[in-house]
């Protein structure tokens, strides 16, 4: 009916790696254990990039930020111009609009985006990369005092939201 197989191992306890089967004894491997260990490589790398690509977060993995709070005086005038200038896309206290991302996300994060990005964005505008917002465009007006003013406001949101 069949065919019949027969295994053949290199020792007496069967290790896997060493198993062959063999077609009808004529010596000619129908398929070898071993030859699986690539398979099982390359299915590991495949899940390790999927795996890290999903850390990279998505709009549902927004941060819940607790309201109410007043921040520190320190931060009083870059809530100010965030307000005036940002948050009509990025939302009050930077939890995000329908127009932009929130701000106070772990992909926003000063290891991830640096102050500088924010600098890079407010001058020069950034093209979408991590959401599906579209493009944000420069805004004017905004110098580098005010930035920095700014930037310093929004890490005082992430801390308080315990992004880092």
């Amino acid at each position: 009916m069949g065919r019949r197989m027969r295994i053949r191992t290199t020792t007496k306890v069967m290790n896997l790696m060493d198993t062959e089967v063999f077609e009808n004894g004529r010596g000619r491997p129908v398929t070898s254990v071993a030859s699986y260990k690539n398979f099982f490589v390359i299915l590991f790398l495949v899940v390790a990039v999927v795996l890290f690509l999903a850390g990279c977060g998505s709009e549902a993995d927004k941060v819940p930020v607790t309201g109410g709070a007043n921040p520190p005086q320190n931060f009083v005038d870059g809530e100010r111009l965030f307000n005036k200038n940002c948050a009509e896309c990025h939302g009050m206290e930077g939890r995000g609009t329908a127009k932009g991302p929130p701000l106070v996300h772990k992909i926003y994060e000063p290891g991830h985006h640096a102050d500088a990005s924010f600098y890079f964005a407010v001058q020069s505008g950034v093209r979408a990369h991590h959401w599906g917002f579209g493009d944000m465009p420069r805004v004017s007006g905004v110098g580098e005092k005010e930035v920095a003013e700014i930037i310093a406001y929004v890490r005082w949101l992430q801390r308080k939201a315990g992004i880092y």
